[in-house]
């Protein structure tokens, strides 16, 4: 089916692809096939000149972890070498949500160091194709179902946004997110963060003191929760996450979520400033916001408030072509989400 590298030393042994990822004996000593894995698609994307961001950075070889590879939610699944049969555990899909956008398969060969990944599959083509779910909860499928190796994955992770593979994004054409796709501000206060904001880097700031005060205006009293994610500039390109290591300029985009009520949030106040007190925002940077919210300029950079609606909140911010487009964010009390996982014999339409 795959063409070898080699058939020359054993005739009994399955060839390795063309494409196959060989680490270093320093990478792969004592490794798991979850870390070699991570490896070889870290070294396959320094080595084609990618700078996505992959995280969760201190989980990155936690096997029960999500991989969020530039905003995107992958299910890293690692399969002994030769396997024909992928099986992926059914619970991160059972809350739409919070879905992978990707299923990645990898064949993993410990001894040889060698990783070779057949492809992957979107959400849609997950549920569309899955062969079974059993009592465990686990999704079954053969892996000549996973095509175009890990360059596939590589060029939809840049090419596409998430919020355009997400299981609940509106079908209706005009763009705005609804209500079940949004992300509820609320939940910062009981100190959780979805994955797809950990993937910009997004990291919960202490209220009060610390470099945060220093750097930015006193936090209003009204304050309940702040959410930082830090940005920089490199070669002209706004970047955040892990590809912001070596940038020049460093400022942090702010969301402050406000309100009388411990357990919901009433307004957002966004702000856009320097990561260091006396900076200034590098020229030409913007914060935008949809019709709800008017820009303002303050002492040190840039501010916005939004009140409360059932409407979800959008916010970029951009430098030159390039963007960041924040996930839909939703004032108001946090539910809980249950969307049970869909049935595997459904196509979407």
């Amino acid at each position: 089916m795959h063409p070898p590298l080699s058939t020359d030393d054993d005739p009994c042994v399955l060839p390795l692809p063309d494409d196959a990822l060989a680490l270093t004996d320093q990478a792969r000593a004592g490794a798991t096939p979850r870390a070699l894995a991570v490896h070889a698609l870290r070294e396959h994307m320094a080595t084609l000149g990618f700078s996505l961001p992959l995280g969760p950075t201190l989980a990155l070889e936690d096997p029960e972890r999500l991989l969020l590879l530039n905003g995107f939610r992958v299910q890293l699944v690692c399969l002994p070498y030769g396997a024909d049969t992928l099986h992926a555990d059914s619970a991160p899909w059972r809350i739409a949500e919070h879905a992978p956008h990707f299923l990645l398969a990898a064949w993993v060969e410990e001894e040889l160091g060698v990783v070779w990944m057949p492809g992957v599959l979107t959400h849609d083509e997950v549920i569309a194709q899955a062969a079974a779910r059993d009592r465990a909860g686990v999704i079954t499928l053969g892996v000549e179902r996973f095509q175009g190796g890990v360059d596939r994955l590589l060029t939809l992770a840049c090419l596409l946004d998430p919020q355009s593979l997400s299981p609940q994004v509106s079908r209706a054409g005009a763009g705005m997110a609804s209500g079940a796709d949004a992300l509820p501000v609320a939940r910062w206060l009981r100190g959780w963060i979805d994955d797809s904001l950990l993937a910009l880097g997004a990291q919960l700031a202490p209220l009060g003191g610390g470099s945060f005060r220093s750097a930015t205006m006193e936090v209003d009293h009204s304050a309940l929760a702040i959410l930082a994610v830090p940005l920089g500039i490199v070669n002209d390109v706004l970047c955040w996450g892990e590809a912001r290591a070596g940038t020049i300029e460093h400022f942090q985009l702010q969301l402050i979520a406000c309100g009388d009520s411990p357990v919901a949030a009433s307004t957002l106040r966004v702000r856009l400033v320097p990561r260091l007190a006396g900076d200034v925002l590098p020229d030409g940077l913007r914060l935008v916001a949809g019709p709800r919210a008017a820009v303002s300029a303050i002492s040190q950079g840039l501010e916005l408030d939004v009140s409360g609606s059932d409407t979800p909140i959008e916010i970029a911010v951009e430098w030159g072509g390039t963007r960041l487009r924040l996930p839909p964010l939703l004032l108001g009390p946090c539910d809980p989400p249950s969307a049970p996982f869909p049935s595997c014999d459904h196509t979407p339409p």
